[in-house]
């Protein structure tokens, strides 16, 4: 049985609640969060899953970090998954367009879809 709960963490951009179920991490949100979907709100000291995420999150966010290794969940469709999985493969530092990721996924003229692929995975 899983067991959703969440934190809430101060960053350079500011607070960010973080949210796990088990052992993996189902969301990254910026305020304002509705967190009442979310779980107990519990001290990422004390919590594994969430001090890791929160200490690889701030080391990101630091400049001493350039990947995570987190087990990640996430809940889309077969294309919004593609689309998530090709943007994890993006290396540290570098950009793409979201144009440049539909041609990268087989078809320039979805860039739309990408985009919107791409903003949901924001608020999941």
């Amino acid at each position: 049985m899983h067991t959703r709960r969440h934190a809430i963490i101060t960053t350079a951009l500011g607070d960010l609640t973080l949210v796990t179920d088990g052992d993996d991490l189902v969301g990254c949100r910026f305020p304002p969060t509705d967190t009442s979907t979310m779980g107990d709100l519990v001290d990422p000291a004390v919590d594994h899953v969430l001090g890791r995420a929160a200490n690889q999150l701030r080391e990101y966010l630091d400049g001493t970090r350039e990947a995570f290794d987190l087990q990640l969940r996430t809940d889309g469709d077969g294309f919004q998954e593609r689309v998530w999985a090709a943007l994890r493969e993006i290396p540290f530092g570098q950009t793409i367009s979201y144009g440049q990721l539909a041609t990268m996924l087989g078809n320039p003229g979805l860039a739309r879809r990408v985009g919107r692929a791409s903003d949901r995975i924001r608020s999941a």
